[in-house]
């Protein structure tokens, strides 16, 4: 950009392609779709190095498995470690509605457990 700021795009299939890089901020979509430990291993590693670094992780929940659900489940139970993170959602009922919303939980029960 105009200000010198670089703006790369990856993908996260191969987590090993943003290891060993120092990275700013990081917007990651899909982020429940991104292989294990990836947030562990790889993109975390990449954005402690800078104080100011920030991170973005947007999806769509897969269940509970994954990073994005490990990430959100630590911020639940050690909150005084994750004060500079946040969780916005939106309520599917919301969007679908209570009947809706219940015939969608009993064909995806698998997926919420």
């Amino acid at each position: 950009l105009s200000n010198g700021t670089k703006i790369k795009l990856y993908s996260l299939d191969t987590p090993a392609r943003i290891e060993g890089q120092k990275i700013d901020g990081i917007i990651i979509d899909e982020a429940a779709d991104i292989p294990d430990n990836t947030w562990f291993q790889s993109v975390l590693p990449a954005i402690s190095d800078n104080k100011k670094s920030w991170a973005m992780l947007i999806s769509t929940p897969l269940g509970r498995k994954g990073d994005f659900y490990k990430v959100w489940e630590k911020m639940q139970s050690e909150p005084e470690n994750y004060l500079n993170y946040g969780v916005y959602h939106w309520h599917r009922g919301e969007l679908l509605g209570p009947e809706a919303l219940e015939i969608f939980k009993k064909q995806n029960d698998s997926l919420l457990n």
